[in-house]
């Protein structure tokens, strides 16, 4: 499976970013957002009679939705490729990041680790949902195997998944190295959050925001995380150990076309066509789908329609004889080479 495209002429020509249409995308994301954040205030202030709490509910689900949107603005943010210019970039990422519960600085070297690494059997761990091979789970004590089950449980990633991820880890400094501009982030980040905080709680109705925000978070993360597993897990996935890695080959092979109507595309900034971001990171949402259909990636892709989508939560684990990523139950029936100790550890960090 391979594709031609101009690298290099390519990224001087129009596929890289415009000021004017990102400027564009950042307005019509901000103004999705400020609209459904001021119906859900306006229907909380209201709540009177438990009809009322159910709207209100409901306006918080749509700012979840937007914040689908604008966390994935934050990650074009994170690669440079939203605005021309690297401090433009940072400056905007970083203040989305705050409506996003997420330290700009710190997400964006996990995300580019990711990038880096994704597919790569011998460096995975960082930026990614942790994938053991089928020998190193063979290999596991029952707790671990307990403790990988639960780990990769559908109903643990998207219920409790944005919880840890968005509203406990994303807070805990020591999470990035002490002095750096990661961890830096992190308590500017918190800071941002606590004045927020506290200027919420300054009105009656102060604890219904804090509690519709997180709502809020809970559906934007749990869409995020659906997002996030699909583009990477699913049965053909591409996993090689490094001395076979290829990164041209782990974005073609190893990260999925999700189908969805171009209305659907739009909410989601594009992030469905997720092969073509990974092979050229640096072209921006609002062109991702021209460059595809330019460079024909859509013949080329590992297509996924929506009704697909609860097939990939039922694969765990990849297996190196079928180069496939296979359920746990299929362990019993598949016999693994001898671990070589790549995914042991990551249970004991």
């Amino acid at each position: 499976m391979h594709a031609t495209f101009e690298s290099s002429s390519s990224r001087k020509s129009h596929w890289v970013p415009s000021f004017r249409r990102g400027l564009l995308s950042l307005v019509m994301t901000l103004v999705l957002y400020l609209v459904t954040l001021v119906l859900a205030i306006a229907l909380t202030l209201s709540t009177d009679h438990w009809l009322s709490v159910v709207w209100a509910l409901g306006a918080w689900m749509l700012v979840g939705i937007s914040i689908v949107r604008l966390f994935i603005i934050q990650h074009d943010c994170a690669h440079c490729s939203l605005f021309p210019g690297r401090r433009l970039n940072r400056v905007i990422g970083t203040l989305l990041g705050v409506l996003c519960l997420t330290p700009h600085a710190y997400w964006r070297r996990t995300h580019l680790a990711h990038h880096r690494t994704s597919g790569n059997l011998d460096s995975r761990g960082m930026g990614d949902i942790h994938t053991m091979t089928v020998a190193e789970y063979q290999a596991l004590s029952v707790k671990h195997k307990l403790f990988y089950r639960l780990y990769r449980n559908p109903w643990v990633i998207i219920l409790l998944g944005p919880i840890w991820q968005f509203v406990i880890h994303f807070r805990l400094p020591w999470i990035a190295p002490a002095g750096s501009r990661e961890r830096a982030s992190i308590y500017l980040t918190n800071t941002f959050l606590v004045t927020l905080l506290l200027a919420a709680f300054q009105f009656e109705s102060g604890i219904k925001f804090v509690i519709g925000y997180l709502v809020a978070m809970q559906v934007a993360g749990s869409i995020g995380l659906v997002l996030f597993y699909v583009q990477h897990q699913f049965e053909s996935a591409y996993w090689r150990p490094r001395s076979e890695w290829s990164r041209k080959e782990a974005a073609l092979c190893g990260s999925s076309h999700l189908v969805l109507p171009r209305c659907l595309e739009w909410l989601v900034a594009g992030i469905n066509l997720h092969h073509v971001h990974h092979l050229v990171p640096w072209v921006p949402n609002y062109r991702l789908r021209q460059f595809m259909l330019h460079h024909c990636l859509d013949q080329t892709s590992i297509r996924l329609l929506p009704c697909e989508i609860p097939s990939c939560f039922r694969l765990h684990l990849y297996s190196e004889t079928s180069q496939q990523m296979v359920p746990l139950k299929a362990t019993h029936d598949i016999p693994g080479p001898p671990a070589p100790g790549r995914g042991g550890t990551w249970l004991n960090r």
